[in-house]
């Protein structure tokens, strides 16, 4: 019973470290983009990340296209408090967009 406990708490801690380095550092923004990405068949496209998904952030180009639909938003700039989500609030300190083409 020790060594499954033992086994649960470090499959715990290591999945919980690789979370926190997805949305806390910018080699995770990517990987999370890259994902997104796929995920969607292509239809989502997110380039030229910066940052980290707890922000601020930036995106070159953020697009999404299917057969009725194309949008792309160009230079997004984003900095919120993600640990507004624990009241179930969105706070937005900073939104910038260059250029919005629906």
């Amino acid at each position: 019973m020790r060594r499954l406990t033992l086994a649960l708490a470090s499959t715990l801690l290591v999945v919980s470290t690789g979370l926190f380095a997805l949305i806390a550092s910018e080699a995770g923004l990517q990987t999370l983009a890259t994902l997104a990405n796929r995920l969607s068949g292509e239809r989502l496209q997110i380039l030229a990340v910066e940052g980290r998904l707890l922000g601020p952030l930036k995106i070159g180009t953020l697009r999404w296209q299917d057969s009725t639909t194309r949008i792309e938003v160009s230079d997004l700039q984003l900095d919120w408090q993600a640990s507004a989500l624990w009241q179930k609030h969105v706070q937005i300190d900073a939104l910038r967009i260059q250029h919005v083409r629906l």
